[in-house]
């Protein structure tokens, strides 16, 4: 007769596995923040290590704090059931957050909080764990407190819940032999990342103090621009798994062009190579921004939509729906809005192609010539740029627009780092080698002779292939490559 017996997880291989979830130190201190919005704090306090020897960080809070049932219960894994319907404001999930998050940059967490006027304390400390092999918490009496950097301050708030992170491991295997400055690196890396996920929340007047300096929030939308284009709202309902509808709302917005933009502006994107590398969906959970700068594999060429940004708002009672994970920096796109999210795109891409394409003049050879660089003229002055419409970039169109976007990314750096006073003091000097080496000719004559077949099947006639071989850069450049390739498609080679 079967039987049921417990087998519970062996406490030292879990914990240590868990350390190896993903986190990264910004989305580690980020899902801490998500605990202090989620208890209901209006400021946030960050303290890192000054002294080498030293090193800590906090992330203290005035929320509404927890009792000492309470933070036991929430220093537990998995401290509260994921189908349970959380409130609003609520940015947990899985109850693992403050725990894995932490402990996956340290090997000891110390969580320490006052409500009612009195004040508990507990320590997760992973040697602990590793020698007595148990789910070992320490429960921290009030003579302990006074050691812990950040006490004081919770000690003068009505409320609150002060997190602190010592015993950095990881940093001596990444920091190359300075761990402190890999700690600083990490440390200043946070602030930016939290100006970016929690802005709508600092617009909303949660201040977070980043090392005595007040975090200024990170507009990736730029709505204080007048030349931004705010596009019209769209909302969709979608029923969760328990069958009941929610709505999402999805707000596309065109950005203005880098010459509109003021150095405010800059500052509010956090720099100006995130207006055209950061274009796509922009997924918030309870205003919290969860991911960014994607299409979710929906096929869309980048190269007119460098400018569109679509908002979309998700409550946290459709989390099983999006597959948020536990670091809440991923997201799957759910197939029931996938056509209304279709429909947002295609709309914001034609307005920002059409306003791209007003702005710009492209300049192309005569003759007909199949050109890869083209001249454009914006404001009277020009650019060179490489022509995404060449078929041999074409080539690379594929399903996936992640894929293509870094395709895209790394045609507008070779853009950029095109060397035009070199070859212009090389050419006007006659030094500039134009001819072809044997092996370079042979190569271009056999991707030309299999371009050219692929052509016959796409046309269906072999002379407008060839005329259109002949017109293609950089064949028609090279009359010796046109000869070879014109007499092995005679031979039929």
């Amino acid at each position: 007769m079967s039987k049921i017996k417990n087998n519970p997880p062996s406490a030292d291989i879990l914990i240590n596995s868990m350390r190896s979830i993903g986190y990264s130190f910004e989305s580690a201190v980020a899902d801490v923040i998500d605990n202090s919005i989620s208890a209901s704090a209006k400021k946030i306090l960050i303290e890192s290590a000054s002294d080498p020897l030293n090193l800590y960080f906090y992330i203290l809070d005035d929320g509404i704090g927890m009792s000492y049932d309470e933070l036991e219960q929430g220093m537990k894994y998995g401290s509260h059931k994921v189908d349970v319907e959380r409130k609003p404001n609520d940015l947990g999930r899985f109850g693992l957050g403050l725990k894995s998050a932490s402990l996956s940059q340290c090997r000891v967490l110390t969580v320490i909080s006052k409500k009612n006027g009195s004040i508990s304390a507990f320590s997760w400390d992973l040697d602990l764990v590793m020698k007595e092999k148990e789910w070992a918490i320490i429960d921290l009496s009030e003579d302990d407190l006074s050691k812990y950097q950040g006490v004081k301050k919770l000690q003068e708030l009505e409320s609150g819940t002060l997190v602190i992170w010592t015993h950095f491991d990881f940093l001596e295997k990444s920091s190359n032999g300075s761990p402190y400055n890999e700690f600083m690196r990490k440390v200043d890396d946070s602030a930016t990342y939290c100006r970016l996920i929690f802005h709508r929340y600092i617009e909303d007047e949660l201040t977070i103090i980043f090392n005595n300096r007040e975090l200024k929030l990170l507009d990736p939308f730029l709505t204080s621009n007048k030349k931004t284009d705010k596009r019209k709202e769209i909302t969709v309902f979608i029923k969760n798994d328990s069958g009941i509808e929610y709505p999402i709302i999805i707000q596309p917005y065109v950005l203005p062009y880098s010459n509109d933009l003021s150095n405010d502006d800059v500052e509010l994107l956090g720099g100006l190579d995130k207006l055209l590398q950061e274009q796509g969906f922009y997924i918030y959970r309870n205003k919290r921004l969860i991911i960014w700068g994607k299409w979710f594999r929906l096929k869309l060429r980048s190269e007119d939509a460098k400018y569109a940004r679509i908002r979309v708002d998700i409550p946290n009672t459709l989390d099983d729906i999006w597959s948020i994970d536990i670091k809440k920096q991923n997201a799957t796109l759910p197939m029931s809005i996938r056509n209304t999210l279709v429909s947002a795109i295609e709309e914001t891409y034609n307005y920002s192609s059409k306003k791209t394409r007003v702005r710009t003049v492209k300049h192309k050879q005569e003759n007909n010539i199949k050109t890869i660089w083209y001249r454009e003229e914006m404001n009277g002055k020009f650019t060179y740029k490489i022509d995404r419409d060449n078929q041999f970039i074409k080539e690379f169109d594929v399903e996936d627009s992640e894929t293509y976007n870094r395709l895209d990314r790394l045609l507008n750096y070779i853009e950029l780092c095109l060397p035009v006073q070199s070859i212009l003091v090389d050419v006007s000097s006659s030094v500039y080698n134009e001819s072809l080496s044997k092996v370079q000719i042979n190569e271009m004559v056999i991707d030309a002779v299999d371009y050219f077949n692929k052509l016959v099947i796409l046309l269906n006639n072999r002379e407008a292939a060839y005329k259109a071989i002949s017109k293609m850069e950089p064949y028609c450049n090279y009359p010796e490559v046109i000869n070879l390739i014109e007499e092995k498609i005679k031979n039929g080679e």
